[in-house]
């Protein structure tokens, strides 16, 4: 038996070679040698389970990866491909990815801000002529400013700031200041809502907060808290986007 083992060992015939070994040592239990080989080969049967699992761990994410990338979902994409390069930090391929995702972020936060400009001066222009027109029923012009300052005030939005920790969730927003303009139980809801801004023009995207439970829309992330908040009032002088709001993500 040991030597029908020894030989089907050195084959790599490991299942086999394991049997063989098991009828040695109930043949002479007392021998060392069978019981040694078959701790050898169960470790190495061991640590190949563990590589194969390895490998179709990052194959799934590599996939998943993949077709978010082609969908545009950069930002799942993004999460796919550093789960894959955590798995396995020697391949390159992911790393490229990721590379080219910051790239596509990069250029689309550098092109959107010159779609929105033309929006805010709209809303100067049609103010300007009810001025002009409405000069001599000057009670009337009284009446109808003082109704628009007084209404201005007490809409202004209440000044909202949160900060919470990072969580591990697949699709978890990354660390940094955001200004928000929806929350949702549904990622279904959240991902149409940040298309339809990207279809106006705006660089909107999403992401979870696993403190919250909660899909998050924002059109605007970065390191700078004093950034975040000018970016923040510049959005809400527009009506769809007045009650604009800043979360802060923690590591």
């Amino acid at each position: 038996s040991i030597k029908k083992a020894n030989g089907e060992f050195s084959s790599k015939n490991y299942e086999l070679a394991l049997a063989d070994y098991e009828a040695a040592a109930k043949l002479n239990p007392k021998e060392q040698y069978p019981k040694n080989k078959i701790a050898e080969i169960k470790a190495m049967m061991a640590k190949e389970s563990e590589a194969e699992e390895l490998e179709r761990k990052y194959r799934e994410a590599i996939s998943k990866a993949d077709v978010s990338f082609e969908s545009k979902d950069y930002s799942t994409s993004k999460n796919y491909y550093s789960n894959a390069s955590s798995l396995k930090p020697k391949e390159q391929y992911p790393k490229d990815k990721l590379k080219e995702i910051e790239r596509l972020l990069a250029v689309t936060s550098v092109v959107k801000p010159d779609i929105k400009i033309p929006q805010e001066p709209i809303k100067e222009t049609q103010k300007l002529p009810v001025q002009e027109v409405v000069k001599e029923p000057v009670k009337e012009v009284v009446k109808e400013p003082v109704q628009e300052i007084v209404k201005e005030p007490a809409q202004e939005p209440i000044e909202r700031h949160e900060t919470f920790k990072r969580g591990a969730h697949i699709q978890e927003l990354e660390s940094g200041n955001y200004v928000i303009v929806g929350v949702f139980g549904s990622v279904a809801n959240a991902k149409s809502m940040a298309r339809k801004l990207v279809d106006t023009g705006f660089n909107a995207n999403y992401g979870f907060l696993t403190e919250k439970n909660l899909w998050y829309v924002h059109i605007f992330v970065g390191d700078d808290i004093n950034e975040a908040r000018r970016e923040r009032d510049k959005y809400r002088k527009q009506p769809m986007l007045r009650n604009a709001w800043l979360l802060t993500i923690q590591n």
